[in-house]
């Protein structure tokens, strides 16, 4: 009966919360392999450890406390303890992106662009040594000819701690070219190990191969007017020219038009997809070839030729859509826009009681703005993360309490509004909104600002007023961009306000 209790005791021991501060054993590993991850920095109320060869550490922890992980090749893990943490950190492998290699062509990354970081595991002579290995190897392999010729696959690898390959993986490729490639690749033998704290480290990589270059439907980055679409569009209306039959004949509708988007950016092989008729076909494809180069897609790292579709519109069709407020329809709304505006380029649907917004919102993929103000929004779809040509998202006055996990996709998104929302933290993944310039939190419940908030480095315009603030991180004073920063109705105290603007060196702080 003893042992019973005792038993029953010490497993009670294991899902009670924290109420105390206790010594805790913490076990870090790879997440893929279950291997223990030995030198991992770990971060505890801005004290540093490290995990020993094991893997392991111990640790004074109570519930509430924020754990940060670390490790390089790995996904940085942020965690609160709770009663039922168990001690066990898996850390997800980050892919370093290599480029494309194009087997029929002397392609080269763009090194700058693809931003290795100098710790990384090198190959001698550089990437481009890489490139032309795998080129030669694969011209000189015996069965190459058995490789489709719009072969396109993602080869995933890691270079271990001695400098060899090893955990490949090749994806959308059949069991054939698997063979061929995984042979290729293993030959590649002039790795180096990356390197963390002083001590070799494996590092996992992606890696893109095409055995022909060619025009692509669907990229990483798409190609854009170089001046943004509401200046193309502006433009295109200035060149237009209304056809004489189609005024006569008050002819009114869209002409869509496919091109492609040359490496250089260049417009060209345009071709009709939906014809209008009378004269429009002709004078859509006559303005669009007068447009100025575009910014080329990138997929990869690399400048690639894309295929884009564009509607021209004749009779006065309008782009910007203002849904009347006296709709009752909640959901109706977005779907009458698609429905009957599909080139949209600018939602307008403040005011209008909405408690949630279609996830259908990602077919009007011409959106430039977008205005939810005042409404009752908890969340936003994860489907408003597929918009390309997001520039502003207005969403103040809502009761939002989380952000879409994949912001970071609004490639083209500058300015965000989230006033006066639901927020008891800064959301984590604006920090990896790297184009957003003006950001407004103002009148939510923050009482601390992430490190990571360094990564914003064209933030220019920060609202953070009338939130729980008492300090800023020391990562905040890296925005060497950061031209203004309102910090109205917080708690610093008037000590803690010297400190912060004698920090900024250039930027304007309002405490008042």
């Amino acid at each position: 009966m003893l042992s019973v209790r005792i038993l029953f005791f010490l497993t009670a021991l294991t899902i009670l919360p924290f109420y105390k501060s206790q010594a805790f054993t913490i076990s870090v590993m790879d997440e893929k392999s279950g291997k223990p991850l030995s030198g991992a920095l770990v971060t505890l109320e801005s004290k540093e450890y490290y995990t020993n060869e094991s893997g392991s550490l111990d640790l004074p922890l109570e519930a509430g406390n924020v754990l940060i992980v670390e490790y390089f090749g790995y996904l940085r893990e942020r965690l609160v303890i709770s009663g039922e943490f168990d001690g066990m950190i898996l850390l997800y492998r980050n892919y370093q992106n290599l480029g494309i290699v194009i087997l029929e062509e002397n392609n080269y990354a763009n090194i700058e662009y693809l931003d290795i970081p100098k710790q990384s595991a090198r190959y001698a002579g550089g990437l481009n040594n890489v490139y032309d290995e795998i080129r030669s190897r694969f011209n000189n392999h015996p069965d190459k000819d058995l490789i489709e010729e719009d072969m396109n696959i993602n080869v995933l690898f890691r270079v271990d701690e001695k400098g060899a390959i090893s955990d490949m993986s090749i994806l959308r490729a059949d069991v054939q070219s698997q063979n061929i490639i995984r042979e290729v690749m293993q030959g590649l033998e002039g790795w180096s190990p990356a390197q963390f704290n002083g001590r070799p480290v494996p590092q996992s990589f992606e890696l893109q191969i095409r055995r022909k270059d060619g025009i692509y439907d669907l990229v990483e980055e798409p190609a854009y007017p170089k001046d943004g679409f509401e200046a193309f569009y502006d433009a295109l209306e200035k060149e237009k020219k209304n056809p004489k039959d189609a005024v006569k004949y008050m002819v009114s509708g869209k002409v869509v038009v496919s091109f492609d988007v040359l490496k250089t950016g260049e417009l060209t092989n345009f071709k009709i997809e939906e014809s209008l008729g009378y004269g429009c076909d002709i004078e859509a494809i006559r303005v669009l070839t007068l447009a100025e180069p575009w910014v080329p897609a990138r997929e990869q790292g690399q400048l690639v030729a894309t295929r884009r579709e564009l509607p021209v519109q004749f009779g006065g069709v309008a782009f910007f859509v203002k849904v009347d407020h006296k709709k009752k329809e909640k959901d109706y709304t977005v779907q009458d826009i698609i429905n009957n505006y599909p080139y949209s380029r600018s939602l307008d649907l403040v005011d209008h009681d909405l408690d949630t917004i279609s996830s259908n919102i990602n077919q009007l993929k011409y959106l430039y703005k977008i205005d939810l103000e005042n409404n009752n929004l908890t969340y936003l779809p994860e489907t408003i993360t597929s918009l390309p040509n997001l520039y502003e998202l207005y969403v103040p006055f809502n009761d939002l309490v989380r952000l879409p996990s994949e912001m970071k996709d609004l490639r083209n998104l500058e300015i965000l509004g989230l006033g006066y929302n639901e927020f008891d933290e800064f959301p984590v993944q604006l920090t990896r909104c790297k184009e957003l310039r003006v950001l407004d939190l103002s009148g939510n419940k923050i009482s601390a600002l992430p490190p990571e908030i360094k990564d914003m480095k064209n933030l220019s315009l920060l609202y953070l007023g009338d939130n729980d603030l008492a300090d800023l991180p020391e990562e905040i004073y890296k925005l060497k961009n950061l031209q203004e920063i309102h910090l109205v109705q917080n708690r610093f105290t008037e000590e803690k306000q010297l400190e912060i603007r004698s920090k900024f060196k250039k930027t304007k702080v309002f405490f008042d």
